[in-house]
């Protein structure tokens, strides 16, 4: 059984463990090349080449040794050395080696032990995610988006998010071939737009979803994101995830967490996002990790999207 997820950052980290664990399955991971913060910012600009944060953690989750590397592949050092985390460094040291960051990317795979899974960046085209505000002004970057809405306020709203390039912007014909193949298509968990819409504003990924056979399946977010999903209803994600894909299942959390938990997160203006209403797609489970930290748990998800895949068959063989 073919899976591929469209996303990045740690929704897809989890995400990916989680389809691990799930036998029969071989996971392509599209990923977000967008980013411009950080290592992985510093080092887009000075090489040119794909940003290599979000790729490097979903090479994490899917190698053989996933704990021992992500120690080692998620080591930053200090400021000597700018901060930057040591998979960063080590991919773009294979990009120079090897000419290519396709061919650093192969190369990867293989020192990390990844023999069926794949990691494919959404594109190899130079993009940066840019949001067009109500008041005609166009802030650029991702960075520099989750820096304007998370400190400035009171402010004006997002009138529409887009790519801009530096030339024309193509898909990696790799992810294309992964979608058409699937017989399910991931969308999240993950930041809305800089870590799933950033995928779908490249040309023809949106409409190569739409086109598959594969089963479409939304796994929304356990926390509101400040700039990014602010509503805390799963509704109001679907009404921007449907502006490009129509899915066909919706996975919820249905756990509350800890009272505890829930005001450490409030002091951020962090929320639980819930299903407000009845839809035939919801797939309601108790999906959270409660450990200081809420996220995916990997065994739940694992166990949900598991039964979905299984139904899923059922209804395919009938």
């Amino acid at each position: 059984m073919i899976v591929t997820t469209i996303g990045g950052g740690t929704g897809s980290f989890h995400l990916l463990l989680a389809l691990k664990r799930i036998q029969g399955v071989k996971i392509n991971a599209v990923v977000n090349v967008s980013d411009n913060g950080g290592s992985t910012g510093i080092l887009r600009t000075l090489y040119g080449i794909v940003p290599p944060g979000d790729v490097r953690n979903c090479l994490v989750a899917l190698s053989e040794e996933t704990e021992a590397w992500t120690k080692v592949f998620g080591h930053r050092f200090d400021e000597k050395l700018d901060n930057h985390s040591l998979g960063n460094l080590i991919l773009t040291g294979l990009t120079q080696i090897y000419g290519s960051f396709d061919e650093a990317l192969e190369k990867a795979h293989s020192i990390l032990g990844i023999k069926e899974h794949k990691v494919i960046p959404v594109t190899y085209s130079s993009t940066t995610l840019c949001v067009e505000l109500e008041n005609s002004k166009v802030i650029k970057g991702e960075t520099e988006i989750k820096h304007f809405f998370s400190k400035s306020k009171p402010r004006p709203g997002a009138k529409r998010f887009f790519i801009e390039e530096a030339g024309e912007i193509f898909p990696n014909p790799d992810a294309i071939r992964a979608i058409f193949d699937s017989e399910f298509i991931i969308l999240g968990p993950g930041s809305l737009y800089s870590s799933i819409i950033s995928n779908l504003l490249v040309p023809e990924i949106s409409s190569s979803i739409n086109k598959s056979k594969g089963k479409k399946i939304f796994v929304s977010n356990i926390m509101t994101e400040p700039g990014e999903m602010e509503n805390d209803s799963v509704e109001a994600l679907l009404t921007e995830i449907e502006k490009f894909v129509k899915p066909d299942t919706i996975l919820v959390n249905s756990k509350m967490p800890s009272r505890q938990l829930l005001e450490s997160y409030e002091l951020e203006n962090k929320h639980v996002v819930k299903a407000n209403e009845k839809d035939r797609r919801h797939v309601l489970a108790d999906l959270i990790n409660e450990k200081q930290i809420l996220r995916h748990d990997p065994i739940k998800l694992s166990r949900a999207l598991g039964w979905i895949f299984m139904k899923e068959s059922i209804k395919k063989n009938h």
